[in-house]
């Protein structure tokens, strides 16, 4: 028989997650800026929305991370954000039209829970049941 639609399962960041909490804060952030805990976000395979930002017809890469170079590229360590495996797994997300400022690299954790960034404040999001 034929179906509709992809055969393949959903990404596991795919779906609509509410920021937590802010978990390591960082010393970029301009006053004003940022996403307020409760601020919903989704991802899936047509677009992608973080608070009042869009992101049309998104790609998703995969990569990882050892924990020392993500440490050098991020200036915290997985451990501050609660990241106990190595390497580290990371989600880019590339936009064919719009923009994501907080949502564009997603740090994926082994709880289920992510990790975004915006201005050097790292955000934890849930998934919405």
């Amino acid at each position: 028989m034929a179906g509709c639609g992809s055969s393949s399962p959903p990404e596991p960041f795919h779906g609509t997650w509410t920021v937590a909490s802010v978990i390591a804060p960082g010393v970029s952030a301009a006053p004003g800026r940022g996403l307020a805990v409760g601020t919903e976000a989704r991802f899936g395979p047509g677009d992608a929305l973080v608070g009042g930002q869009a992101c049309d017809e998104p790609t998703y890469t995969k990569r990882s991370l050892w924990a020392q170079t993500f440490t050098e590229a991020y200036r915290v360590t997985p451990q501050q954000l609660s990241i106990a495996t190595e390497p580290v797994a990371l989600v880019d997300v590339a936009c064919a039209s719009g923009r994501l400022e907080a949502g564009s690299t997603l740090i994926l954790r082994s709880d289920g829970s992510m990790v975004t960034m915006w201005d050097g404040v790292f955000y934890e999001l849930r998934k919405q049941q």
